[in-house]
């Protein structure tokens, strides 16, 4: 059995608006679509060690850690906004049988909004 820590995270979590970014295609058109939503979040650099395992490349980017609720689900390529600091999301690990999901993502510098 699983052990659920949403009571264990309660004190970890932030409550405020996010804006999510998904792509969708219509008519063979891509169409960005932003959505806000109030939701608990939080999001942390990653450890060294973490992006240390990364490419060569990837390395000199800005990586992020970021926990959200269970109830959004987001994908590769989206991009979330929360605060003042832009996210694109790279990696998604699943943990809704512990409550909550965890992304990789790197800090996007696009201005989008």
């Amino acid at each position: 059995m699983i052990p659920n820590m949403r009571i264990g995270l309660r004190g970890f979590w932030k409550r405020g608006k996010v804006i999510i970014i998904t792509k969708s295609v219509i008519d063979a058109l891509v169409y960005e679509i932003p959505v806000e939503k109030t939701l608990r979040y939080h999001y942390a650099p990653m450890p060294a060690e973490i992006v240390n395992r990364k490419t060569e490349e990837e390395r000199s980017w800005v990586w992020y850690t970021i926990y959200m609720e269970s109830s959004t689900k987001l994908e590769h390529d989206d991009r979330v906004t929360i605060g003042e600091k832009n996210f694109k999301i790279n990696k998604l690990s699943d943990w809704t049988q512990s409550g909550f999901l965890s992304y990789e993502a790197i800090e996007d510098f696009t201005e989008y909004l």
